[in-house]
């Protein structure tokens, strides 16, 4: 669902130009007209059409953005030039010459909006686990002042070419956008799934040290020796282009040096694959997102819960990355 700015209509460029670039047998772009005046019953409106419509994003660009971040849901947002303060941006606008419908945004409005401005900015109410903001680096509008904002609660924001109304050249940034935005979320364990633990203790690691030590996994500085599993960086690689790709692995307790090894390791062998994507627990049902996948050899702390969406590597039919990869790029 598309959800177009103020005084804008289902006509709107961005809509018009993201329905024309995308794939349409992958792709429908909807964008239904709402009562923008009328705050509380926009957001129900739209709440509803995603519901009735079974939409799986939702987007919306100056305005729209506003009421894409104010809706409740849980889908994927991306949101382009978004307006995040209403009450203090809306005053501001001129009419356009070209456009004699234009009205100005009532006291009411203006004051509806102000109530959900703390709840959009700083994140209060939105649940969705994935929140794009696209900025253009010539908002002649807004000019750049909200993306900092943005990405302290939302994490995720982009520059774009041009300026804030519609324009060709940042649709393939925004296309990108919604691809990223709708990829599901792959969990990855590290130990014997990326690094090779069994192979490094079977041909490298010293005889007398596996006689005088009960626990290997206990040896400070053991994290940083494995190599990499064969053919994960590869499939990896491949992945990424389908899948949102995170680390969830835990770090032995009575280990000191463990959990700052393993990210050094990450970074030595995948540099940014992974970067503020490491998810460190032991408890890894906490992490159970409808959807989302994870591959670990084990069914400890929690992977079993994730049913028929763990993948056990090395065992049954994920005997090697090549065959999870085959797996889930048909997924």
């Amino acid at each position: 669902m598309f959800i177009y700015g103020f005084n804008g209509s289902p006509d709107s460029t961005f809509c018009r130009l993201i329905r024309e670039a995308l794939p349409q047998d992958e792709y429908e772009v909807l964008c239904p007209e709402y009562p923008q005046e009328d705050v509380e019953k926009s957001i129900s409106f739209l709440e509803d059409f995603v519901e009735q419509e079974y939409c799986d994003l939702v987007m919306g660009t100056s305005l729209g953005g506003f009421f894409t971040l104010c809706l409740s849901t849980s889908l994927p947002r991306v949101v382009i030039n978004p307006c995040m303060k209403p009450s203090v941006e809306l005053p501001k606008l001129k009419s356009r010459p070209d456009h004699p419908d234009d009205k100005p945004a009532s006291k009411e409005m203006l004051d509806a909006c102000k109530k959900h401005e703390d709840e959009v900015n700083l994140r209060l109410k939105n649940r969705s686990l994935k929140n794009i903001g696209l900025f253009a680096e010539k908002d002649e509008l807004l000019g750049t002042q909200y993306k900092d904002d943005f990405k302290a609660y939302y994490d995720d924001a982009r520059s774009i070419p041009g300026g804030h109304l519609g324009n060709a050249e940042a649709i393939p940034a925004i296309c990108q956008a919604i691809k990223d935005a709708l990829k599901p979320i792959l969990f990855i364990d590290m130990d014997n799934v990326l690094a090779d633990f069994h192979g490094y203790v079977e041909n490298s690691l010293l005889p007398e040290k596996k006689k005088e030590t009960k626990d290997l996994d206990e040896i400070p500085g053991i994290f940083a020796q494995f190599p990499v599993v064969e053919g994960a960086k590869e499939a990896l690689t491949i992945l990424q282009e389908k899948y949102d790709l995170y680390v969830l692995t835990t770090s032995p307790w009575n280990n000191p040096t463990a959990l700052q090894d393993k990210q050094n390791w990450l970074k030595l062998h995948f540099g940014n694959m992974f970067h503020k994507r490491v998810i460190f627990s032991h408890q890894k049902h906490f992490c159970l997102i409808p959807g989302a996948w994870l591959v670990d050899d084990r069914p400890n702390h929690g992977a079993c819960l994730f049913g028929d969406h763990w993948l056990q590597f090395g065992k049954g039919r994920y005997k090697t990355w090549e065959d999870i990869k085959d797996f889930l790029m048909k997924q």
